[in-house]
């Protein structure tokens, strides 16, 4: 099994770029740990939110750690939607 997936997103989130967000999810089974890398994004949708919190439960539900990695940009998003805290480890 290997240990850790890196999945590295873009600077913009394209709204038409969800469901294959979802798609690759999916897809990612054989991971301790999953890195949800935003370092360098720059704006999210509400698709894409949805997604995450999506992603969150069901890694949750199949016990694979996750980490949120954010841009500053990305941070005040969540901070405005009262969400920094549902997305910390």
């Amino acid at each position: 099994m290997k240990r850790r997936y890196i999945w590295r997103f873009p600077e913009i989130i394209n709204l038409f770029e969800v469901p294959e967000y979802l798609q690759l999810l999916m897809r990612i089974k054989k991971h301790k740990e999953i890195v949800f890398d935003m370092t360098e994004t720059l704006d999210i949708n509400s698709s894409f939110i949805g997604f995450l919190i999506y992603s969150k439960e069901q890694l949750k539900k199949k016990r694979i750690h996750y980490v949120f990695l954010l841009s500053p940009s990305v941070e005040k998003i969540f901070s405005m939607l009262g969400m920094n805290e549902y997305f910390s480890c």
